[in-house]
């Protein structure tokens, strides 16, 4: 969900019952995964931005350079290997993040780096 707290857009996700949390970026945690369901949508499509915030250092220990890209490869094949999302663009840097607020330039600063992958869904209601 998305949240507005002074004038700044906040993501939160539901922890229990009618209880939301923010989701901030953590540098004491290895990665954080969320999504963001654009409000334009039909009843059985939507596009859906895939948000990424990875610590390279702890994630890829081993790769001295470029890790940027092993984190982009890893991110796309876990989302292909759902089968119902086809990925549309790949964002990445500060900029991919910038319409979240509390998010600084120095979050995507090495180790940490910040990528945004752009979406779109089909679904099947069922109710």
């Amino acid at each position: 969900m998305r949240n507005y707290r002074i004038n700044l857009q906040i993501p939160e996700i539901l922890v229990s019952g009618n209880n939301y949390s923010d989701v901030l970026l953590d540098d004491r945690k290895d990665a954080l995964c969320f999504f963001d369901v654009l409000s334009e949508r039909t009843e059985n499509t939507a596009n859906v931005d895939l948000y990424f915030a990875v610590n390279l250092l702890k994630l890829y220990p081993t790769i001295t350079e470029r890790a940027t890209e092993y984190a982009l490869s890893d991110a796309v094949r876990w989302i292909r290997s759902g089968g119902m999302f086809t990925i549309k663009s790949i964002h990445d840097g500060y900029e991919s993040w910038s319409n979240w607020g509390m998010v600084k330039k120095e979050d995507n600063m090495q180790p940490f780096y910040l990528f945004k992958i752009k979406t779109s869904v089909e679904y099947v209601l069922n109710c």
